[in-house]
């Protein structure tokens, strides 16, 4: 069965708080087999992917492991992850993130309505120490991840070239 959504969760070297975002995921509203999870490892980390495996396992839910040759940032990430998608809608979170349990419904009715791209608020705290992709000081100064909770139609990802 073609799920309704698609989950892309960049990651990079953080499988602890990975684990927390696919149980959060694990958490959804919406039943199962309407959503699958894709993780790309952007640092090809082995713990990463024993993370993704044993979640699977646990919990039955599809979550597919994809490893970038080489570290190449979010951007290309995402882009990868929407093009391995198989779902009508793609939902964008990051592995820092933990999605509440209403997070796909409430994203779905938007899209029955018409809807090609959604966003959401995105409350996290600030950390003191940079995650890996915290390039710049601005990172640790806002609060704005805007893609880390975006949901596109796949054809309007498409149609925009991706990230």
């Amino acid at each position: 069965m073609i799920p309704e959504f698609s989950v892309v969760v960049p990651s990079c070297k953080q499988p602890n708080h990975l684990l927390k975002c696919l149980d959060a995921l694990s958490r959804q509203k919406l039943p199962h087999y309407q959503f699958e999870i894709i993780v790309v490892d952007d640092a090809n980390d082995r713990a990463t992917e024993a993370t993704v495996r044993n979640f699977t396992q646990v919990f039955g839910i599809e979550a597919r492991y994809l490893s970038q040759p080489k570290r190449m940032g979010l951007a290309a990430a995402r882009n990868r992850g929407w093009q391995a998608a198989r779902g009508r809608i793609v939902a964008f979170t990051d592995d820092d993130c933990q999605p509440q349990p209403a997070w796909l419904t409430s994203a779905y009715t938007c899209f029955k309505r018409g809807a090609q791209v959604v966003s959401g608020q995105l409350r996290i705290p600030l950390v003191n120490r940079p995650t890996p992709y915290e390039h710049a000081p601005l990172f640790t100064e806002s609060t704005d991840f805007t893609a880390a909770n975006c949901f596109c139609l796949r054809s309007a990802i498409d149609r925009a070239g991706g990230f």
